[in-house]
């Protein structure tokens, strides 16, 4: 059984998908609403003998969309910890969390990214839970909130409501979605994870669909902290408090490096056209410093060719 997931409290004051002051800042980034080309790696939330749990997979998912929508958006990867956000978002042991709480905790908190390639299951689970952010970290989490939104958006304050098909399709085209979903897996005849008497239980990342010849879904991608490959999920299946997690750039510096290469560019919007950096008195890795806190946080876009002619003159830092 998977669990970990605990129904959250929804308030008057939780923002609503498309009607909160978040809407104006997102952006359609997939049109076909398809994340496959965008995923990170496979982390899991359990051990391979599915004795032990972190119940971490409310974290564990909130930062998978995270790390979804940051690759899109600037063509690398990150690893977003999870233990930090697992721990830090009040996760009790042997229980659980709800998407408010662990979201609401990078909001206020930020995150940080993993440090270490320990896994955790080579450690007790109260040695796990032992952790706590250190004076750097706290200062690295900083940095994320001064270069990023860190919101989120329900699709509906109604409990217990399902959501249409084509709310989430439409949601889709904006960001992958955090679900609730019953942690009993059964399958169907096709091997698709279909259930009906819902017990809302575990937190999964919904990335995309597949459609039936007359347009309805027949099964849902779903990319889960619990399974090394991506599950399908029924078209009827439904899912549980549907929420967008958001990572919106503040800087208004548009930042380019082509595939391969290693110059950076800015683009100068009054001529359209892209700026290199030069070394002066201050290096370009400074600057960068001064500007992001380090490369790993420039919100550089990897593309496989310049989107704007490059300008016969460089800029120097003096």
């Amino acid at each position: 059984m998977l669990n970990g997931a605990l129904i959250p409290k929804i308030s008057e004051q939780t923002y609503v998908f498309g009607n909160s002051p978040l809407t104006s800042l997102q952006k359609v980034l997939q049109p076909d609403g398809q994340w496959d080309d965008w995923l990170p790696d496979f982390e899991l939330q359990r051990d391979k003998d599915w004795t032990k749990s972190t119940y971490g997979c409310v974290s564990f998912s909130n930062n998978n969309s995270k790390e979804i929508l940051f690759k899109r958006l600037f063509g690398y990867e990150i690893n977003i910890d999870d233990r930090d956000l697992t721990i830090g978002s009040g996760t009790i042991p042997d229980v659980g969390n709800d998407i408010i709480s662990v979201a609401e905790y990078h909001r206020k908190n930020g995150f940080i990214l993993e440090k270490t390639q320990e896994q955790w299951q080579t450690i007790p689970v109260n040695e796990y839970y032992a952790w706590t952010r250190s004076e750097d970290d706290k200062k690295e989490a900083l940095q994320s909130l001064e270069l990023f939104t860190l919101g989120y958006e329900l699709f509906t304050r109604e409990t217990g409501t399902t959501i249409s098909s084509a709310k989430l399709i439409d949601g889709l085209k904006y960001a992958p979605i955090q679900v609730t979903v019953d942690g009993r897996y059964t399958y169907d005849e096709n091997g698709y994870v279909c259930r009906n008497d819902i017990i809302y239980s575990h937190e999964v990342v919904l990335i995309g669909y597949v459609l039936n010849i007359d347009g309805s879904v027949k099964y849902w991608k779903v990319f889960d902290s619990c399974h090394d490959q991506i599950m399908k999920f029924c078209g009827s299946y439904r899912f549980g408090y549907p929420l967008i997690n958001t990572l919106i750039p503040k800087t208004n510096m548009q930042l380019f490096r082509k595939k391969g290469t290693a110059p950076i560019y800015f683009l100068n919007p009054a001529y359209n056209k892209l700026v290199a950096f030069a070394d002066g008195v201050i290096t370009g890795g400074e600057m960068f410093k001064i500007l992001f806190g380090d490369y790993k946080y420039a919100p550089v876009k990897v593309v496989d060719e310049l989107p704007y002619q490059v300008a016969d003159y460089q800029m120097k830092t003096l």
